[in-house]
């Protein structure tokens, strides 16, 4: 970027805030509804929009009926990680580029750490959740999939604070969509 270019949200930023987030708040809204008594089916379980999430469940049984509040409380930081994730991209197409490379930093170091938890709960729980299911079905039904949330957060995060110390360089763009008078 040369000192007269303004910094701008990074492509991968954009494109995973904007792709995950219909994820992320479809995953809220089968967790904050599922039953908690095992026997009760899940109200949304038969929509063809949370087919995916009712097979999951029977991999990790974090998301089936019970009364976990973990999965409770990620998901409720889903739904603050989606709206800070959505509001990221509409700073940057307003001209807050600052603000905009910042916020999806964090949104990012959010969504890695939140991820990285949930496998360290599942491990220290002793597999509670998942110990029902074989070595490779855990590997390619929660761990691989799981993953990406943390690999591509983490490039993303990196992405983001390459750009902001470019920016932090003179003359490098302000951070609002109104030229300042240098004075």
């Amino acid at each position: 970027m040369t000192t007269m270019e303004k910094p701008r949200l990074p492509t991968v930023a954009t494109a995973w805030l904007l792709l995950t987030a219909p994820v992320v708040l479809l995953d809220a809204v089968f967790v904050l509804n599922r039953p908690k008594t095992p026997d009760t089916p899940h109200p949304l379980g038969e929509l063809v929009l949370f087919q995916p999430w009712t097979v999951y469940a029977t991999y990790d049984r974090r998301y089936a009926p019970n009364e976990d509040a973990f999965v409770v409380a990620q998901s409720w930081m889903n739904l603050l990680e989606v709206t800070l994730g959505l509001l990221a991209p509409l700073l940057s197409f307003s001209g807050y580029w600052k603000s905009a490379i910042k916020l999806a930093a964090v949104v990012s170091v959010m969504t890695f750490s939140k991820t990285l938890l949930y496998f360290v709960m599942d491990f220290v729980e002793g597999g509670e959740y998942t110990r029902h299911i074989g070595y490779l079905d855990k590997l390619l039904m929660v761990l691989l999939p799981s993953s990406v949330w943390i690999i591509v957060p983490f490039f993303t995060a990196i992405r983001c604070l390459q750009s902001l110390s470019q920016a932090g360089s003179p003359g490098s763009g302000d951070n609002s969509p109104k030229k300042r008078k240098n004075k």
